[in-house]
């Protein structure tokens, strides 16, 4: 992807985000069709159970649709906040599926062990989500830069208004 389509998209994330908000169905639609399969393949991976990380899936956007304001922009990008949802969101299901007894395994349907104790939820973000954060930041303050005061003024408008 380049930094042209990244920011594109970035931008568009925003959109939907914001349109969201406001009831848009078309915008849920298309942010769901962009992350769906990532939100899905991320929770799949932690839960090791497809049915479990289908309803982790159906969890996690039907959340954001009932409180969209969960998403802030200013603290990072959309697909970050999306995929730390959803980590979060597995670990819990996983720390359901434990015993009463600290350290007991449980098993998949696929006879895979998990071993709930090994994840630990973190809720700040790690120094990768932080640098692409920062780097976005600076990209995004660069571009406003190059518009007239109008585009600049309409965007933070629409952005912040």
């Amino acid at each position: 992807m380049t930094d042209e389509s990244h920011d594109r998209s970035t931008a568009e994330d925003i959109a939907f985000a914001l349109r969201v908000r406001q009831g848009d169905h078309d915008a849920f639609r298309a942010l769901y069709e962009r992350y769906g399969n990532a939100v899905l393949g991320l929770a799949q991976s932690v839960v090791h159970d497809r049915s479990a990380a289908e309803d982790i899936t159906h969890d996690v956007f039907l959340g954001f649709w009932r409180n969209p304001y969960a998403f802030e922009p200013s603290r990072g990008l959309f697909v970050a906040w999306i995929l730390r949802v959803t980590r979060n969101r597995s670990i819990d299901i996983l720390r359901k599926r434990r015993d009463l007894s600290f350290g007991n395994t449980r098993t998949t349907q696929e006879g895979e062990t998990i071993d709930p104790t090994q994840w630990l939820a973190d809720p700040d973000p790690g120094p990768e989500a932080e640098a692409v954060t920062h780097t976005l930041a600076n990209d995004v303050r660069a571009a406003l830069r190059t518009l007239s005061d109008d585009h600049r003024q309409l965007l933070e408008l629409a952005y912040f208004g």
